[in-house]
Formats: structure tokens, C-alpha cells, sequence
């Protein structure tokens, strides 16, 4: 109602124009927070080529809600393969999950270029089309002075990778506003405040990438000499419009009969 007294003749049906939207390879948002969130991605240096995720996080507890939000968006988490988790098992504790998600237990206390080594060899395997890193990252740098800028570096480096092999990494974190996050946006990576926004935004971008381009109209067809009720209705049922069923009738009772 608030629409219709604005802009009332903007009001529709808006099936129609989020399948224009689509076609065109355009994202349709519904709030400026939503905007922001999407913007981010698009700018980031490379966009993911399909659905694969892989979900890396310093917190089961993230990596669970993350894996949850992500597959009932449509994301696809592929389960990785034996020559991978071994490479991931020989750079991560004895106690860290090397399965998809991936949970570092405790590496980034131990070694803050886990937030780098482990997002890399995920991104150079080929076996997902982008990294969802999520959790704690920047919290060392909100704690500790000293700590700061070995983690803005490893920072830094997970951007690097990223740029290298070309595949995109999303990094969700409690510690948006520290140095490493900042570092981040300064080197086109996409870094959020919450979980959700950060799969929204990434399934918006796939789903921009799948798009179906909107198909060559045949050439145009002789115009119709007689424009009367009759003539169009039969040509657009020619090209498969239903229509109910009905009879010409010149008069009241030729229409009683009909009846």
C-alpha cells in the first residue's frame, strides 16, 4: 500500500521481473545492507566458477552453522579427497578435522599462517571453486599489540593465495574492523560481520554466474491485416496461449443457442 501511493506504477508481480533480472545476469537485493554485503563480492578479485565450498574455521561451533546455512542455500560441500587431507592432517594439529568443513583446532594459536597455508592448498587442489573461511580471525590483533601485525601479514598472504590460484576466498569474522580484516578488503577480499550474509552474498554471485541469457526472439512475423477479438485470439493460440472455450455469434439468438 505504502508502493501504491508512491509509485503505484511501478507495483507488480515481481515473478516476472526477477526472471528479467536473471536473464540480464543482474542480482536483485531487497535491503542496502543486502546491497553492501553483495558489492563486496563482486569487487573481490576473482568470482567462484560453481557451488563447491570448501568451509574453513578456527570454531566448531562456526564451521557447524556455517555448513548448515551453506548446504540448504545450494552450496555443495564436496568431500575431499585422501591426498588432500593428508596435506591438510601434515600442517594442522592431530586433533583438527581435515574433512570438509575443516576445523583447525587450535592451529592459529600455534601458527597464525595457518590462516594462510590452510585456505591455499584448498584453493590450488581444484576440488571446490572457492574457500569460506569463518570464526575468529583478527581476534589476536584486538588482544594483542605483538600479535597484530604477524596476523594482518597472514592476512595478507590468504589474499595472496587467493590472487595466485584465482579462486575466490570469503572470510566472515567476529573481528571485522581489526587490521587483518581491513587488510583483506584493501586486497579484494570480501570480509563479513555475520555467517549468513557472507553465504547470501555467495550464493547470489553463483547463482549471477549460472544465469540463462535471454534467448534470440525469431525474426518478426507479417502484421495482422484484420486486429479484430477474433484474429489475435487465434494467433496467440497458434503459440500456445489457453484460452477458454468459446463461439462467434452475430446475435442474441445465435448467443441463446450457443448457450
Amino acid at each position: 500500500r505504502a508502493a501504491q501511493s508512491h509509485t503505484g506504477a511501478l507495483v507488480s508481480s515481481t515473478a516476472a521481473i526477477d526472471a528479467a533480472v536473471r536473464a540480464a545476469g543482474l542480482v536483485r537485493v531487497e535491503t542496502p545492507r543486502e546491497f553492501v554485503d553483495l558489492a563486496q563480492l563482486l569487487l573481490a578479485e576473482s568470482l567462484p566458477e560453481g557451488r563447491r565450498v570448501a568451509i574453513v574455521s578456527d570454531g566448531g561451533g562456526s564451521a557447524v552453522i556455517a555448513a548448515d546455512l551453506a548446504a540448504n542455500a545450494g552450496l555443495v560441500l564436496p568431500h575431499l579427497s585422501p591426498e588432500l587431507c593428508l596435506q591438510l592432517a601434515e600442517v594442522l594439529p592431530a586433533t583438527a578435522s581435515t574433512a570438509n568443513p575443516v576445523d583447525f583446532a587450535g592451529a592459529g594459536e600455534q601458527d597464525l599462517r595457518s590462516y594462510e597455508r590452510v585456505p591455499r592448498l584448498l584453493l590450488e587442489s581444484g576440488e571446490v571453486d572457492s574457500v569460506f573461511l569463518t570464526g575468529y580471525l583478527g581476534g589476536y590483533s584486538a588482544t594483542s599489540d605483538e600479535l597484530r601485525e604477524p596476523e594482518t601479514d597472514a592476512a595478507r598472504g590468504l589474499a595472496q593465495a587467493a590472487a595466485e590460484v584465482g579462486r575466490p576466498v570469503v572470510v566472515q569474522t567476529m573481528y571485522w574492523s581489526e587490521a587483518p580484516a581491513r587488510a583483506l578488503r584493501e586486497a579484494g577480499v570480501a570480509v563479513y560481520r555475520a555467517v549468513d550474509a557472507a553465504v547470501s552474498s555467495l550464493v547470489k554471485v553463483i547463482e549471477r554466474e549460472e544465469a540463462t541469457a535471454i534467448p534470440e526472439l525469431p525474426a518478426a512475423e507479417t502484421p495482422l491485416a484484420d486486429c479484430g477479438y477474433f484474429s489475435a485470439r487465434e494467433l496467440l493460440a497458434a503459440g500456445g496461449v489457453a484460452f477458454p472455450e468459446a463461439r462467434r455469434v452475430a446475435g442474441p439468438e445465435e448467443a441463446a443457442t450457443a448457450a
